[in-house]
């Protein structure tokens, strides 16, 4: 099939305010995920393995901590002269500029430099989930339906009230769409993975403003009205699929890939790509014992560490035990520290004989080695 000229627009410049700590000098899309990826190394490897070379990344919030990572686009092939990476940030001195209040706020904002680049379909994913999926099905699914939307669907019995959830008919027709609903009718949630009739999509970025306001999430206007007014279908994602919303999911998605029925992260035939630190192998000393864990590059560990994932430059001194733990980068567990169920935050000092952490929740630890929020796990 001629995969038609497409347009990637990677969504990346939410606050992700329910992170905690964790977001408040990082863009979500930066954290860290298995110890030596970032989050949005998801989206742009799938893109990637899916010959898809168009990608624009959008950002707002703390865009220089995703720069320096995106690297112009190399690790994922996409430092080219036609095509290729290109980011966007907010600007002023014409019509769009300013902040975005949401998801089709920003696609109204970049309306114009959609319309230049004259694509057949837009693309438009979120750079703050794990899941893998070739998207040129998502487009083959696009086509054979003669559709204007097609989005990607997941089964999920849990927590769909956090979510677009629809109710499809014969044909994959998506029939119904709620945005968020207390009561979920269906468990169908829509994995904010979006293929749009580009014609269709800047007709409506025009005219929508003009019968509701000023635009804001996609689950409020964009999507209904395409719903109500345009061929809109689902494309359904059969595997794992994970919106990083919380500190809680965020948690669980780390325990998922230790276990084995998270994420893949290691397949040959569909690789995730990455801007990887220039580091020595992780360091395992004498005394240490570690099970069922992730260690990353440039990580020390002389302690006990069990179904946890050890982040670039972080330390465990001898005597720590942590159980089920993410570390990030550069944070150093003192000797003699009991940590459980704890999400340890980039360069935390966790002092010689701390206990932190408990079997019900997911304890974020601070910088100053303290704890900075709990959560129950989902």
């Amino acid at each position: 099939m001629r995969i038609p000229r497409t347009l990637a627009i990677v969504l990346a410049g939410g606050q992700g305010s329910r992170m905690g700590a964790l977001t408040d000098e990082q863009a979500k899309p930066a954290l860290r995920v298995g110890g030596s990826y970032r989050l949005i190394d998801i989206a742009l490897s799938n893109l990637a393995n899916s010959h898809l070379s168009a990608v624009w990344v959008v950002e707002q919030y703390l865009p220089h901590s995703l720069n320096e990572h995106l690297s112009a686009g190399r690790p994922w092939d996409l430092d080219r002269t036609h095509d290729g990476l290109r980011t966007l940030t907010p600007f002023e001195g014409a019509e769009g500029e300013g902040f975005a209040t949401g998801n089709s706020d920003t696609l109204w904002r970049q309306k114009e430099l959609i319309a230049e680049f004259a694509p057949e379909i837009v693309l438009v994913l979120s750079a703050d989930h794990l899941y893998t999926i070739d998207l040129l099905d998502v487009l083959d699914t696009h086509a054979a339906a003669d559709a204007e939307l097609t989005m990607v669907t997941t089964r999920l019995p849990q927590d769909a009230s956090r979510h677009g959830v629809v109710r499809t008919g014969e044909g994959g027709i998506v029939e119904e769409f709620w945005y968020k609903p207390e009561d979920p009718p269906t468990d169908l949630v829509a994995t904010e993975i979006f293929c749009f009739d580009a014609p269709a999509l800047l007709e409506a970025l025009k005219t929508l403003p003009e019968r509701v306001g000023e635009l804001q999430d996609w689950g409020d206007d964009l999507i209904p009205h395409f719903v109500e007014r345009h061929r809109t279908v689902e494309h359904r994602l059969e595997g794992y699929w994970r919106d990083i919303g919380t500190l809680a999911s965020y948690w669980a998605a780390h325990m998922h890939l230790l276990d084995g029925d998270g994420v893949t992260l290691d397949d040959p035939d569909w690789p995730i790509f990455s801007a990887q630190p220039q580091l020595l192998p992780a360091r395992v000393r004498d005394g240490a014992a570690v099970s069922t864990s992730l260690l990353a590059q440039g990580s020390d560990v002389a302690g006990s560490v069990t179904r946890s994932v050890i982040s670039p430059g972080a330390v465990v001194e001898a005597g720590a035990e942590l159980v089920e733990c993410v570390v990030l980068d550069g944070a150093h567990v003192g000797a003699g520290a009991r940590l459980r169920g704890c999400l340890v935050q980039d360069d935390a000092q966790v002092p010689p004989g701390a206990r932190l952490g408990d079997d019900d929740v997911v304890t974020l630890v601070g910088v100053d080695g303290t704890v900075a929020e709990t959560t129950a796990r989902e």
